[in-house]
C-alpha cells in the first residue's frame, strides 16, 4: 500500500524491516508496478530498485513496471527504471511494448531504441 500511495518514507521503513520487495497481489502486481504508476518523483521506484525489486517483473497481463510508467507518462520513473536496466522491448499479453502504451512524447523519446551507431 505504501508504494500505491507513493509514501517513500513508509517504503523505506518496510524495506529496512525486511518486507518482501517482490511480493505480488492476486493479479501479479509487485510494489514496483504500483510505484512506477503512482510515484511522480520516482523516490519509491528508486528505493524499491535499490532494495532488489525485479525491474522486469511481469504481472498476469504481461506488463512490466516500465509499461505502467510509460502509460501514465511518469518520466522520472522511466528514467529510474531504464537506469536500473529495465528492458525496453518487452511485450505484454496484447503484444504491446512500453513505447506502444506511452502517453507522452517525452516518454516515447525516453523509450525509443538507442541508435546502433553514433
Amino acid at each position: 500500500m505504501a508504494a500505491v500511495k507513493a509514501h517513500a518514507d513508509a517504503v523505506q521503513l518496510l524495506l529496512e524491516r525486511g518486507a518482501a520487495v517482490n511480493a505480488r497481489n492476486a493479479f501479479g502486481f509487485a510494489p514496483l508496478h504500483m510505484a512506477a504508476h503512482n510515484d511522480p518523483s520516482a523516490r519509491c521506484v528508486s528505493l524499491l530498485v535499490y532494495g532488489g525489486a525485479d525491474v522486469d517483473a511481469a504481472n498476469r497481463f504481461g506488463r512490466t513496471p516500465l509499461h505502467y510508467a510509460a502509460e501514465c507518462g511518469n518520466e522520472a520513473a522511466l528514467r529510474a527504471l531504464l537506469a536500473a536496466g529495465a528492458r525496453r522491448r518487452v511485450n505484454d499479453d496484447e503484444g504491446r511494448a512500453p513505447i506502444d502504451v506511452a502517453k507522452t512524447d517525452a516518454a516515447r523519446r525516453l523509450l525509443a531504441p538507442e541508435p546502433l551507431y553514433p
